[in-house]
């Protein structure tokens, strides 16, 4: 039972740990080491600067929140599998 147990937890850890993001994906580097951080443009919402800023705004607060679903998800597996949990259950 605690081997099932211990393999049913490593699944959904391993499922939830599938999703992961590319931190570099919108920065656009200037050299080797520094890359633009933000930008200031014309009122032209669609200049390519206007549209990658806007993009990885997006993609950062997806980074976010993932952060946080998985976080709360590791906290439910811990209480869900706890042994105050399943001795109240008894």
């Amino acid at each position: 039972m605690n081997e099932f147990l211990n393999e049913e937890i490593n699944y959904l850890r391993m499922k939830c740990s599938e999703v992961s993001y590319s931190p570099n994906r919108f920065k656009l580097f200037i050299g080797e080491d520094r890359y633009l951080f933000g930008v200031i443009s014309s009122k032209d919402k669609s200049s390519p600067f206007s549209k990658l800023m806007k993009y990885k705004t997006i993609y950062d607060t997806l980074i976010d929140l993932d952060w946080k679903i998985k976080f709360c998800f590791d906290k439910a597996i811990e209480y869900a599998y706890s042994d105050t949990l399943k001795k109240s259950l008894v």
